[in-house]
This record gives structure tokens, sequence and C-alpha cells, in this order.
């Protein structure tokens, strides 16, 4: 059987095929093939309507909100080429673990100080929840389950009573849960091994019997914000250097013993708390590139070491956009 040939993405109807049925699937594909990752069919019906707002400009359709669509929108609208930008990268956020990529931003200003996200534990499921996040600060926060039904939510808010209906209806026809944000965690802590600074919490596999996948830091939260505050100020002493040796020795032995989740808990704590150029930014590269390879999650390894390089670079921009792939070795 000959193989079926592709269709061509038309850009006049929203980034949709030819065929107005098919655009749905169309836009699921083409965004699973570009950025090697699942995304819900919700997307697809969030860029139809913002089509069907505003076909001229459908990444300004919920500007009334005070939310633009942008990453994965911008891709579906022609202004990414995957070829040459890195699509993880796109409004990376200073403080943004790789389990997130932005799909909102804060309409206000073409300069936005806040963003929302898609987030995944795993970069092979789907995401499991929408968060937000700022520049100024390293903290998240779960916004709802979906990205339907956070608009859905932000409609109510903003009394926008047209958008309301036509989110509501898109989220029943994908039977997308409108649930609040507290029910989505009450969900969520059944699966989280451990809190993080960044308050998304740690999810990895772990047995519960054999208790093998996770522990405890040997450091509490203040300890470790005690320390690397001093390391990054130039004033820890040699006791302070000698306690931040320790703690990745630990990681080290938690690898060798199968409790990768230690490591991310510690890469993620210092991503959050370290400035870039110091040992513990350089540290939190290291633990975390092994714990995302340990992990199986091949594009937060990825991001990650990307993201930190950036954050390395002063010159560099607090939000990332538009970054070039690196050339391939030759």
């Amino acid at each position: 059987m000959a193989e079926p040939k592709k269709r061509k993405i038309d850009p006049s109807n929203g980034g949709g095929t030819t065929e107005a049925g098919d655009r749905l699937g169309a836009w699921l594909t083409t965004l699973n093939e570009a950025y090697g990752m699942p995304f819900p069919a919700e997307i697809g019906r969030v860029w139809a309507l913002a089509c069907e707002e505003k076909s001229k400009d459908p990444l300004t359709a919920f500007d009334s909100l005070g939310v633009r669509l942008v990453g994965p929108f911008e891709f579906l609208h022609g202004k990414l080429d995957s070829a040459s930008v890195h699509l993880h990268m796109q409004w990376r956020f200073k403080f943004d673990p790789p389990e997130t990529l932005t799909v909102l931003t804060d309409s206000s200003t073409n300069r936005p100080s806040k963003h929302w996200c898609y987030h995944r534990d795993d970069p092979a499921k789907l995401p499991s929840m929408i968060t937000s996040g700022t520049l100024e600060s390293y903290t998240h926060h779960l916004e709802a389950p979906s990205l339907l039904a956070f608009l859905w939510q932000l409609s109510a808010a903003k009394k926008n009573a047209k958008l309301e209906a036509l989110f509501a209806e898109a989220a029943k026809k994908e039977g997308v849960n409108l649930s609040s944000a507290a029910a989505t965690k009450k969900a969520r802590d059944k699966a989280v091994v451990a809190t993080t600074m960044n308050r998304l919490g740690l999810v990895v596999p772990y047995n519960k019997e054999t208790e093998v996948g996770y522990r405890e830091c040997a450091l509490s939260d203040a300890e470790m914000k005690s320390l690397i505050s001093k390391m990054n100020a130039g004033t820890a002493s040699d006791a302070d250097l000698d306690s931040f040796d320790d703690v990745s020795r630990f990681v080290d032995i938690a690898n060798d013993e199968g409790d990768y989740g230690h490591g991310l808990e510690v890469g993620t704590n210092y991503f959050c708390l370290a400035k870039p150029n110091t040992r513990p930014h350089n540290e939190a590269k290291r633990v975390l590139k092994v714990a995302y390879m340990l992990l199986s999650r091949p594009i937060c390894e990825e991001v990650i070491q990307l993201h930190m390089d950036y954050r390395n670079n002063p010159s560099n921009p607090p939000v990332c956009r538009n970054y070039k792939k690196p050339a391939p070795s030759p």
C-alpha cells in the first residue's frame, strides 16, 4: 500500500489543512512532530477559536482577557521556524524549569513579566496542568487543569460572557474537565513525592514497598537557602563549602542506588536559588543533566543545558525568544 501523501498546511486557514474538518488533527500532528512530545487536542480548539475571533491576527484574539497566545501558537501561525529556532526555548523565563512550556503571556506590554505554561512532569506524557510564573520570583502557581479550563475561568473573571460560552462549548466537545485549581492540586498531590522551592513539586517513579526512586535531601530548605545565599555572595566558610560538597556526594550515591528523584530535587532547588556563573549554578546544571538522563527525559535534559548556559550570559535578556539552534557538529 502506498504511503499517504502529507497535506500541505494552509496559513490562510489559520494554519489548518484545506479540508476544514481535518484542521484540528493536522495542527495536533504538526505540533507533536515539531516539539517531539504529545499535545492535548484542546490546543487545536483554542487555536480554532482564536482564528475565528480574529482571523488576521489570531495571536491577539484574547487580548481582552489580558493574555496573548505564544509558543506553540506562534509556530502554528508560521512565526517560528523549527529548523532554526529551538521551540522549547521560546518565551522561557529566567526561573522556568524544563518541565514548563509557555503558551500565554501578559498582553498588556511588549515586555511581559508574567506568563502561563503547560506543565509536564514527563515530556513523553500530556501536560498535567497550567501554571503561571513571573520574572521576579522562582515560585510558580498552579492555575487550572487545562488551557481551556484556564481561559474559561479567566473569561468568567473578566465577565466576557461570549468567550466564556465559547470556551465552555469547546471544553465539552473535547471532554475537558473545567474543575478548579484546588481540585487539580488535590489530585496531583497524590503523585508528588516531595515539595520543591518553586512550589511545583516533584513527580518521579517511586516504589513505596522498596522505597526506591526518591530520598530526602540532607539539608532543610532553610539550610539550603542559607548555604546558597552565602555562596552567591562569596562569603561561604570552609564548613559551608564542605556541606555543599557533601550534598553533591549524597546526590551521586543516591543516583547509584536508584533514587533519581533526590538529584532532581537538589538540582531544581539550586536552579531556583543560585546566581549565574557561580559554583551552585554550575552544580545545578550538572546534577539536573544527570537526573533527567537517568529518568529518561531527554527533552528536559537538553533544555536545562541550554537554559543554564543562556542564564550564564549576562548580556542575554531575562526572557528567551527566538533562540537559535546550535549548529550541527561537523
